[in-house]
């Protein structure tokens, strides 16, 4: 007999020693399931529920994709055109970053880098790079910092401005930084908050009551 999923799951809380863990079951097209096992807080032993708020982290990129992809379908965006036909906020540099991390100019006589595209960006090759260390989480008590103030290279997460290092599609580097003009790229196209694209697109036609994307206190 297969031990439960529960008696499996809190064995290898034990093993790893993770507090807790939430998660869902999906089957024939249905949520089955949506669990939470283990501790929300060691300290005080607070257990574990499915309304505490839990970092995405990355699942947030698969997120991000799809509401890209909806703005691209209702806005009529050019998958491949340059994105800084889209931005009205910033502006992605046409220069390359060189070996000591600094903004270099185009090699002489050499013509500006290729324009960066919304699909070379989802698709991790944008010719951008992030820095060791960088897009560590928020502590608490810790400012969450503008977009615009990451792009610029203002903050703590990314120490340097967002500037390519290869033309898109000589490498894949997958880049938190590029997920980052992606939001920036579809605030500017539609004059909402990431927010509201993330209910209006994704969260309220899945009927996903208990979803959201923002920012309301470090995890």
């Amino acid at each position: 007999m297969r031990e439960p999923l529960e008696v499996r799951i809190e064995r290898r809380l034990q093993e790893t020693g993770l507090p807790g863990v939430s998660f869902g079951v999906v089957a024939e097209d249905k949520l089955a399931c949506c669990e939470a096992i283990g501790l929300a807080d060691k300290a005080t032993g607070e257990r574990l529920t499915n309304r505490h708020l839990l970092q995405a982290c990355s699942i947030s990129k698969f997120v991000s994709a799809i509401i890209a992809l909806c703005v691209a379908e209702r806005y009529k965006v050019n998958m491949d055109a340059d994105i800084n036909n889209y931005l009205t906020s910033w502006y992605m540099p046409r220069t390359r970053r060189d070996g000591t991390g600094a903004e270099a100019d185009t090699e002489a006589g050499a013509p500006p880098l290729k324009p960066v595209s919304l699909r070379s960006l989802l698709c991790h090759q944008a010719g951008l790079l992030d820095p060791d260390d960088s897009f560590d989480s928020l502590v608490p008590g810790e400012s969450a910092p503008t977009l615009l103030e990451i792009l610029g290279g203002q903050t703590r997460l990314l120490p340097q401005s967002v500037v390519p290092v290869s033309a898109p599609y000589e490498n894949f580097a997958y880049s938190d930084a590029g997920y980052c003009v992606i939001e920036q790229v579809l605030q500017d196209i539609t004059g909402m908050s990431f927010t509201l694209l993330a209910e209006e697109f994704l969260f309220s036609p899945l009927g996903l009551g208990a979803f959201e994307c923002r920012f309301e206190q470090p995890l």
